[in-house]
């Protein structure tokens, strides 16, 4: 069966479901400053939606949902009322409760299937993004020597560690 002029083709369950996760993330950016997107698997990640350009957006993984949140939310209020400009590399205390944080440059590589929503509300892989990376219970991150190899498996690295900049 031929289209007829002006006809519209059916929209499809995918577009359905990223549409109205799209006008929740733009309710909750002008609401609330940003969006964040928690996806349910193993492991559990989450990230920011709304951030850019004025921050980076964030991404971490292998905690509970609502830690990420918490998270997310710590790194926001830091920046917008205090001014903190977040460097890559360098560990900061008090984001993530009881031990240190650090953050680096995701690699666009990634963004695809890791930043979904992220990509189709900036309509491009064109933002920034850094992933939240946490160490092992002695505080070593995973690239240090020492780190307990048991937490790999929480954690999956999105960059590469050359990339420094700052935020």
């Amino acid at each position: 069966m031929k289209k007829k002029k002006g006809q519209r083709r059916g929209i499809s369950a995918e577009e359905v479901f990223r549409n109205s996760v799209l006008q929740r993330v733009r309710r909750d950016i002008r609401e609330h400053g940003f969006s964040v997107i928690l996806v349910d698997s193993q492991p559990k990640f989450a990230y920011t939606v709304g951030l850019a350009p004025e921050m980076p957006e964030l991404f971490a993984m292998g905690m509970p949902h609502e830690a990420l949140q918490a998270l997310f939310q710590t790194v926001f209020m830091r920046r917008r009322e205090e001014g903190v400009a977040y460097e890559t590399g360098k560990p900061y205390d008090g984001i993530c409760v009881g031990f240190p944080c650090q953050f680096h440059a995701v690699d666009k590589q990634y963004y695809g299937e890791w930043l979904t929503i992220a990509v189709y509300y900036h309509r491009s892989a064109g933002f920034p993004c850094w992933q939240v990376v946490w160490p092992d219970p002695q505080a070593r991150f995973p690239w240090e020597e020492g780190f307990d190899r048991r937490f790999d498996q929480a954690q999956r690295l999105l960059f590469t560690r050359a990339k420094e900049g700052n935020a």
